[in-house]
C-alpha cells in the first residue's frame, strides 16, 4: 500500500513539475521591440532593444542572451545582449548589438527568392534563464511580413530603329513573363521573351550580350553565343537569363538601404545580328524593374 501511495506521489511530482515547465516556456514573451542601424555601412550592425514580458510570480535573470536575425528559418544576423534581470509580473528590456555578415545577407537573399519574395524576418533572443528554482533555456522570437515585388516590376522596351549598321531593322522584343532564381552561386533574372524578324528578308542571330545596371552603376555583364536563322517575318520564342554574381549581393543591399529602399535596375540587350556578310552588333532592348522593400521598417517596428 506504501508503495502505490509512493508511486502516486512521484507521478504528481513530475506531473506538477511538466507542467511548471510548460507554464515557464508560455510565461515570458516579447512585447515590443526597437532596433537602429548604427551606421549604412559594411558590416551592417543594429542596436536593439528587445522588452521581454515576465508573467510569472518571480523573478529571473536572462543569462548571456543571444540576440539573432532570421528570414524564415535561415540566420542572417547575430550579436549578443546584456544579461537581464526581469522582475516578477513584470518587463524589463534586452539590449544589445547585432551585426549582419555578408554570409548572412546572401543566404537570406537566396532564402527570400525562393520563397517567391514573400519571407517572414524574425527576430529571436535565446538564452537561459536563471530563477530561484533552478535554470532553464529560453528562446523567444517575433515576426513580420517581408515582401517586394521584383518580378512583376519587369518591363522590356524593344530598341527604336535604327539601332545598329544595318540595311535592314534589327529583330524586335517583347516580353512574355520574366522570373527570379537565385541558386547557389548567381541571382538569375528569366526573360522569356517573343523574338520578331520585322523584315521581308531573313535574318541571322549570331548570339547577345547584356549588361546590367543597378541604381545606374553597372553590376553584371554576359555574352551567350548562338545561331538562330529567322525567315522574313517571323517570331521565335527566346529565353534570355542575365546572371548576378550572389557575392555582390551584400554590396547591392547596402545600396539599396541608401537609396531608401526605391532602387531601379536596368538590363541592356544586345545582339549580333547578320543579313549578309558580317554581323552587326545591335541594341535589341531595354529592361526595367523596380526593388522595393520595408526591411528598415520592420527593423524599426516600436512592436511585434
Amino acid at each position: 500500500m506504501a508503495r502505490i501511495r509512493s508511486r502516486r506521489t512521484i507521478l504528481a511530482l513530475i506531473t506538477i513539475l511538466l507542467m511548471f515547465s510548460a507554464y515557464l516556456t508560455y510565461s515570458m514573451t516579447i512585447s515590443s521591440y526597437d532596433s537602429n542601424i548604427v551606421a549604412l555601412n559594411s558590416p551592417l550592425t543594429l542596436e536593439t532593444s528587445v522588452k521581454v514580458r515576465n508573467f510569472l510570480p518571480f523573478s529571473y535573470t536572462i543569462d548571456y542572451p543571444m540576440l539573432e536575425l532570421y528570414v524564415n528559418d535561415v540566420p542572417i544576423a547575430y550579436g549578443a545582449g546584456e544579461n537581464t534581470t526581469i522582475p516578477a509580473m513584470g518587463s524589463t528590456t534586452v539590449r544589445g548589438k547585432v551585426v549582419m555578415n555578408t554570409v548572412g545577407i546572401i543566404e537570406g537573399w537566396k532564402e527570400h527568392v525562393r520563397s517567391g519574395e514573400k519571407s517572414t524576418l524574425r527576430l529571436v533572443v535565446r538564452g537561459k534563464a536563471l530563477y530561484r528554482f533552478g535554470e532553464r533555456n529560453v528562446e523567444l522570437s517575433v515576426g513580420k511580413s517581408l515582401e517586394t515585388n521584383i518580378k512583376d516590376s519587369i518591363v522590356l522596351e524593344s530598341a527604336n530603329f535604327p539601332e545598329c549598321d544595318l540595311p535592314v531593322e534589327p529583330l524586335r522584343m517583347t516580353l512574355n513573363y520574366a522570373e527570379l532564381a537565385a541558386p547557389e552561386r548567381a541571382t538569375e533574372i528569366r526573360l522569356n521573351v517573343f523574338v520578331t524578324n520585322p523584315n521581308n528578308v531573313p535574318v541571322d542571330l549570331r548570339g547577345i550580350h547584356y549588361r546590367v545596371f543597378f541604381n545606374g552603376v553597372e553590376v553584371s555583364r554576359g555574352e551567350k553565343i548562338f545561331t538562330r536563322s529567322f525567315d522574313a517575318n517571323e517570331t521565335q520564342n527566346m529565353l534570355i537569363v542575365a546572371y548576378v554574381d550572389n557575392a555582390r549581393i551584400p554590396e547591392l543591399f547596402l545600396n539599396h538601404l541608401q537609396h531608401g529602399e526605391k532602387s531601379e535596375f536596368e538590363i541592356y540587350i544586345y545582339g549580333w545580328i547578320s543579313v549578309i556578310g558580317s554581323p552587326a552588333d545591335c541594341k535589341l532592348a531595354r529592361v526595367r524593374g523596380k526593388v522595393e522593400s520595408n526591411f528598415l521598417e520592420l527593423i524599426n517596428a516600436k512592436s511585434p
